[in-house]
């Protein structure tokens, strides 16, 4: 017998409040279901967020603002983000360092996907595998650049954050010599309740990064700090508007 969608996400909310199934799973099922409901405009990175590289920008500029981004992939723009002309993959650039070629910018570039805001993410997807890219720019209904959205992106909506090329494999957790923890965003309050031994659950939200996120000025940036039960926290890292890395330090020592 055939089930709905919503059947089949009551079946795993009671499987998840018997213990059968854990917290990651029922948000996989949940997301999944979400996942054709959303469209690009919904996870896109925001133009002003969008780091990119310029035309006009000398050979060792853009050497050293990708070896400070560490991304694996940036747009590349002429004179304003509202012309996109391509995109260049990070190997393609250390490649022509390290082999002594023309430092050329354009000779690197490659084609990007464009789509309206309007477009599903699973059409997205679709998109990507077919073409076998990994990136495209989000129109707005003016023909302006909106923003942009990348495979990953789409990835992370179903299965959680995912890992850049560039990203570092360090613990969600890690306690430091002074007592403070450093503390991946992705992490459940829950854990953070047990670890601190504070009450934290916040109903519809069930990351300390999105914790963050409700508490904090917008949009977050780095050094943002707020005092509650005896601890600070400080966004330590952030992608975009996303809060990736929090200090966490005990004022009370």
């Amino acid at each position: 017998m055939a089930h709905t969608d919503e059947e089949i996400k009551l079946l795993a909310e009671e499987s998840y409040k018997h213990g059968l199934i854990d917290k990651t799973e029922l948000t996989f099922v949940d997301n999944i279901f979400d996942f054709s409901e959303k469209t690009v405009k919904d996870i896109m990175i925001p133009r002003t967020d969008m780091i990119c590289i310029f035309k006009e920008d000398s050979f060792d500029e853009i050497l050293e603002m990708t070896m400070k981004e560490q991304l694996t992939r940036y747009p590349v723009c002429e004179n304003s983000k509202d012309e996109v002309i391509g995109f260049i993959h990070i190997k393609d650039l250390y490649k022509q360092k390290i082999e002594g070629n023309e430092q050329s910018i354009e000779k690197i570039t490659r084609n990007i996907l464009s789509v309206p805001e309007s477009t599903s993410i699973s059409v997205l997807f679709k998109k990507f595998k077919k073409e076998k890219e990994h990136m495209a720019i989000i129109i707005d209904e003016y023909g302006g650049t909106s923003g942009l959205v990348t495979i990953e992106d789409i990835l992370e909506e179903i299965v959680g954050e995912i890992q850049d090329e560039f990203d570092e494999g360090l613990e969600e957790i890690q306690l430091l010599n002074d007592g403070s923890y450093i503390v991946d965003g992705k992490v459940i309050l829950e854990d953070i309740e047990d670890i601190l031994n504070i009450p934290m659950i916040t109903e519809n939200i069930d990351t300390i990064g999105g914790w963050l996120y409700s508490k904090v000025e917008l949009p977050p940036q780095v050094g943002n700090k707020i005092t509650y039960e005896n601890y600070d926290f400080i966004i330590s890292k952030c992608n975009g508007k996303r809060i990736t890395k929090i200090l966490i330090k005990n004022v009370s020592q």
